[in-house]
């Protein structure tokens, strides 16, 4: 099974979103049984990228499917997980450090990636404590020492810039500018 977050409607805490789903799926397997009434289990892998998505098929069969590194990723990390285990890669656990406990799989070697891979294994939810502050930004080092650098010459010069802000849905405009 294939869950895509984020599409067709972007939020900021879609892979935390991503690890509720997986979670309640791992809490409600013993409640299934298999053909020989033993318990299944599930394992999960996650990935946070851009992917295409696109409906394929014809007048009488429609599908939806995605493609990209993300879908291959999370394909692989699947195959690093155990019965009732969850593996997520770097993007997916940066994003929600705050909030859940995960063991580092360090030098993980999955197919189709050269070099090492630190994937992680998800552990446990755990509290956060106060929950409203923002969410660390993740990936944008480069973006936002340019917004610092426009907003300290305005302080020097006692001047004012235009700052345009642009990119797809779901990657922190809002929150970058509020």
């Amino acid at each position: 099974v294939l869950a895509v977050f984020g599409a067709p409607v972007a939020h900021d805490d879609d892979a935390i979103r991503a690890l509720r789903a997986a979670a309640e799926i791992h809490r409600a397997m013993p409640a299934v049984g298999g053909a020989t009434g033993d318990p299944l289990t599930v394992h999960m892998g996650i990935a946070s990228g851009e992917v295409v998505g696109s409906g394929l098929g014809g007048a009488r069969h429609r599908a939806y499917t995605v493609m990209g590194n993300s879908v291959n990723l999370a394909a692989r990390l699947l195959k690093l997980a155990g019965a009732g285990e969850t593996v997520l890669d770097e993007a997916v656990q940066a994003a929600a450090q705050r909030i859940v406990r995960c063991t580092p799989i360090e030098d993980a070697k999955v197919k189709g990636i050269d070099g090492p891979l630190t994937a992680w294994r998800f552990v446990e939810f755990v509290d956060a404590g106060d929950r409203s502050g923002a969410h660390p930004f993740v990936g944008r080092a480069a973006e936002l020492a340019q917004l610092s650098a426009s907003l300290a010459s305005c302080a020097a010069g006692g001047t004012g810039q235009t700052i345009f802000v642009r990119g797809d849905a779901g990657i922190g405009k809002s929150r970058l500018i509020g």
